[in-house]
């Protein structure tokens, strides 16, 4: 396994990766792709998992004609949840927001995967989806150079403005203070370095940055009530066609986390941005 946040796992976790990969092979046959690349992110690469949590993986393949689809699987009696897509699809949501970040947003979270030099292809997703929205965020600052705590917590408030319900998984990953929680740490140098791959951002000077403003949001309101509409329209499909699948999803999350608790890191999170808060 291989990938810029794979020494935030356990070493057992990892150790055990591509035994899982294996196992996945075998237990879905009939997925598609000579080629696959098995992405695994979420809460078993920060730490957050409990004995219930799914482990959550994405599978990459080559084979255009198929599309996305999601399929439950085992692995040593925990439950496993892959969404397997074209590498095309990936690169659609990313770039176009074709299904509203459900894949794209996803490679937010720190990740690990099967295939060696991949990792900057599946950055280059979510820093597409995110850095014209990061730049629209932080135009509201009025501060034209940003460090790179900024930049991550001008995308954390992106996510968090397209679907707010984000906030548990950030509750529950992240520990304050986030400028020395070791994923923040780590997300603030591979996000920027992501964003500047792609001629997002630019170097300024002494550790900061200025949004280059090459991709930018016309109509923000459109956009986010259409990404959202896809996001749960492609959620829903995935589960049933179940018309109720944004409650549910919401009131899992919810129940894992209090208010008080979301509230304080999505607090943390905007002091940082504000500029208020780095050191």
């Amino acid at each position: 396994m291989t990938g810029l946040y794979r020494d935030l796992a356990t070493p057992a976790f990892l150790a055990g990766l591509p035994r899982l990969a294996k196992a996945l092979d075998q237990a879905v046959p009939e997925l598609p792709g000579q080629v696959r690349n098995w992405v695994v992110y979420g809460s078993r690469i920060t730490g957050a998992a409990t004995p219930t949590s799914d482990i959550d993986v994405l599978m990459l393949h080559d084979n255009e004609r198929c599309p996305p689809t999601r399929i439950d699987a085992r692995y040593d009696e925990a439950p496993v949840t892959v969404y397997a897509l074209p590498w095309s699809a990936l690169q659609a949501d990313g770039e176009h927001r074709t299904y509203g970040g459900y894949f794209a947003l996803k490679l937010f979270s720190p990740f690990v995967c099967t295939q060696p030099g991949r990792e900057e292809d599946l950055l280059a997703s979510v820093a597409c989806f995110l850095g014209p929205l990061a730049t629209r965020q932080a135009g509201y600052k009025g501060t034209a150079e940003r460090t790179r705590h900024q930049i991550l917590a001008d995308s954390y408030l992106a996510f968090l403005d397209l679907h707010p319900d984000f906030d548990s998984y950030v509750a529950r990953t992240l520990s304050e203070p986030l400028l020395s929680s070791p994923i923040w740490l780590r997300q603030a140098q591979v996000m920027v370095d992501a964003y500047e791959a792609r001629g997002l951002i630019r170097y300024v000077r002494a550790g900061r940055y200025a949004y280059a403003g090459t991709a930018t949001v016309d109509d923000w309101c459109h956009e986010r009530a259409i990404a959202a509409a896809r996001f749960w329209a492609f959620g829903a499909v995935c589960h049933g066609a179940d018309a109720s699948f944004p409650d549910l999803y919401r009131d899992k999350a919810r129940s894992r986390t209090t208010s008080l608790r979301r509230r304080s890191i999505v607090n943390a999170i905007q002091r940082i941005s504000d500029g208020r808060s780095l050191r």
